[in-house]
């Protein structure tokens, strides 16, 4: 008897234990009816008008989920994807860790690279914006990835070069590209002496019409050099894209040691001989016609061994006081110093120029309303300085004297 009731308590417990088990795992198949709002997601310009044709991927941390495009009101396409775009074209995601990414843009417009992550907690996440900028007049874009041959991951730390071609050999170079943590190009690089009408324009980069080359000079770390020469054509108002492969580098066939190309410049008292600190010194560069450009491509400062440490303009400076520049002519000089001397050189692919400016300036690139650093004398400028700043502490110290003395004698009467 004790035992039969035994056996119907169990069978009474597992009757009302097996329906709520499937009704928890129904709740968490159909846990997209549970989602009550939706997260708002529009496709829009720089100055804010909606875009259509936009086509964007959606991920839950690496794995595609969907990809969708906009409609006429900047809205995504509910029927491209209704198991995540309600009617309104708002995003339905369970709670989770997103990105998406653009990989089509509306017609004229530059395609946006950025990868951007969202989160979404407790059913609802921020507004998202996705904004395009148009291709500048004349123009089209160029887009270069570094990847993994094998799982087609972005790569970070490629340097690329890009370079025009005359009578079947290299040319002029156009501008030297590092990537990103996914493997883009950044919109900040070393330009070339070519007159390409390269620019930055938001995440990519606009390019004139016509014939390019490329071709890697720096692997990402742990991977081989893809040092293959790719052609891409640019057209007008449109994008041409390049992705180069890169295998992992198994130590079989070590990668060939990268030279530097670039100047190592060094400031040095005229007077001393001695490295002159905190000179800030600029470089400028020739155009294609041998004219100099009188925009700055690089503003450094340099430190206690007299060779640049800093650099406030430009991404090109290496640790050991070399600026990385592509092969050419140009011009270095005392940045925002009246009536600086220009100092000419030449680099060389795969060396580095040395190049000392001897001077006898103390500092310049002073701030507005601050007081100028004077030229010091041939011989004995820094010794008559300091010994002035002694005279004036004793005269200082002879002065109070007197007041003392006066103090005196007055409460002496």
């Amino acid at each position: 008897m004790k035992y039969g009731k035994k056996l119907a308590s169990l069978l009474l417990a597992a009757a009302i234990a097996v329906p709520m088990t499937l009704a928890s795992i129904n709740a968490d198949e159909s846990n997209d009816k549970e989602i009550k709002a939706g997260i708002p997601f529009t496709k829009t310009d720089e100055a804010g008008n909606k875009l259509a044709g936009a086509t964007v991927e959606f991920y839950k941390e690496t794995q595609l989920l969907f990809k969708a495009t906009t409609r006429e009101d900047g809205k995504l396409n509910p029927s491209d994807a209704p198991k995540y775009i309600n009617e309104k074209g708002e995003l339905m995601l369970k709670n989770g860790d997103y990105s998406y990414r653009e990989v089509k843009s509306p017609s004229n417009y530059m395609l946006n690279t950025d990868i951007n992550k969202f989160y979404v907690i407790g059913d609802v996440a921020d507004p998202i914006n996705l904004e395009n900028k148009k291709i500048p007049e004349g123009k089209g874009q160029i887009i270069i990835k570094a990847i993994d041959k094998k799982n087609r991951n972005g790569l970070e730390g490629a340097e690329i070069e890009i370079y025009s071609k005359k009578n079947g050999t290299k040319n002029d170079i156009v501008a030297t590209l590092n990537t990103d943590s996914n493997g883009n190009v950044i919109s900040s690089f070393s330009q070339g002496v070519a007159d390409s009408g390269i620019e930055p324009v938001g995440s990519g980069i606009a390019i004139n019409p016509g014939t390019y080359y490329i071709k890697e000079n720096k692997a990402p770390q742990g991977y081989y050099l893809a040092d293959k020469e790719l052609k891409i054509v640019v057209n007008k108002a449109s994008q041409s894209t390049v992705t180069i492969e890169h295998k992992l580098n198994d130590g079989k066939n070590p990668n060939q040691q990268v030279r530097e190309t670039g100047v190592k410049i060094k400031g040095i008292n005229i007077t001393t001989k001695k490295p002159m600190p905190g000179l800030e010194v600029a470089i400028y560069m020739y155009d294609v016609n041998g004219k100099l450009v009188e925009k700055e491509i690089f503003i450094g400062k340099t430190g206690s061994d007299g060779y640049i440490s800093s650099s406030s303009l430009g991404s090109n400076l290496l640790s050991k006081g070399v600026v990385t520049l592509n092969p050419g002519k140009y011009v270095a000089k005392l940045h925002k110093l009246k009536n600086a001397k220009s100092h000419e050189f030449t680099v060389v692919k795969d060396k580095v120029t040395p190049l000392e400016l001897k001077t006898k300036t103390i500092s310049t690139g002073l701030k507005p309303g601050a007081r100028k650093s004077s030229p010091l004398t041939k011989s004995k400028g820094a010794t008559l300085a300091k010994t002035g700043s002694k005279n004036t502490r004793a005269l200082s110290v002879l002065g109070l004297g007197i007041v003392a003395a006066g103090v005196f004698l007055v409460r002496k009467k």
